[in-house]
């Protein structure tokens, strides 16, 4: 799909709005900063220093990038995001969509992003071009093999944005392999994903993912945690199996560049 097709979608990710208002150190709370950090640090390459995140939302996995000491780079189209990413934070956030780049990266991130591509593979292959040798591009995507989206079938809640064009199984994946790479593909979720899922799954069909995930973030911090235990208790069965299986909610894949010779 050409740029300009891409930035003609109707898109219905969150504006960010509802996560305006609050101080930086409640905004990292709310983004997950520590969890990301803890991505990035298992899936960097050795000694890697610079960071590129396409699709870079409110600067997450940027800040993330900031706290092991790597310099971050992010693309974020939302004028919303990316006002938050540098007037809160000062991250080096352009508002644009990602054309590519002759600037070069110990490693790339693709975060929720590579679902809204139409043609996915030759997305991929322009992407990897801009990795050092032995630069790793990191994928994340929800997994359409997993069980909480064979349990909700049509009614998977990541099949509601209409701009969700591409849903990938970990075998779907593996095919966009770019020439010149390696990829090897996981799959990961949150305890209690399953039962937040189905619970999504039959609320009354939100209109977008934001409209499930928001009103929980926001809300009472002892409430929110009292959620998330009852719906890890109930999901614990699928997610066990879904963790021996690969059939967890969120599909992980590391396309790495080989070191030039």
């Amino acid at each position: 799909m050409s740029t300009e097709e891409y930035a003609n979608l109707d898109v219905t990710y969150d504006s960010g709005g509802w996560i305006e208002g609050h101080d930086p150190a409640t905004i990292e709370q709310l983004l997950n900063v520590e969890e990301k950090v803890a991505l990035i640090e298992r899936h960097r390459p050795a000694n890697g220093r610079t960071m590129l995140d396409i699709g870079s939302g409110m600067g997450a996995y940027m800040l993330a990038a900031q706290k092991l000491g790597m310099a971050a780079v992010g693309y974020e189209p939302s004028l919303t995001h990316s006002r938050i990413a540098r007037d809160v934070f000062g991250l080096n956030v352009r508002n644009e969509y990602f054309r590519g780049t002759d600037e070069r990266f110990d490693l790339i991130l693709l975060s929720h992003v590579i679902e809204h591509i139409f043609e996915p593979a030759p997305f991929l292959k322009m992407v990897v071009r801009s990795l050092n040798p032995g630069g790793r591009l990191l994928v994340v995507t929800p997994n359409a093999a997993a069980f909480s989206a064979r349990a909700t079938g049509v009614h998977w809640p990541m099949l509601v944005p209409k701009d969700h064009v591409t849903m990938l199984t970990p075998n779907g994946m593996k095919r966009m392999t770019p020439p010149g790479t390696s990829m090897r593909v996981s799959t990961d979720e949150y305890s209690y994903e399953f039962m937040a899922t189905v619970g999504a799954a039959i609320r009354a069909k939100p209109t977008s993912v934001a409209g499930v995930i928001s009103p929980v973030l926001t809300g009472p911090t002892a409430k929110v945690r009292l959620l998330k235990t009852a719906l890890t208790i109930a999901s614990s069965p699928i997610h066990a199996l879904a963790k021996l299986t690969g059939r967890q909610g969120a599909l992980i894949a590391v396309i790495e560049r080989p070191n030039e010779v």
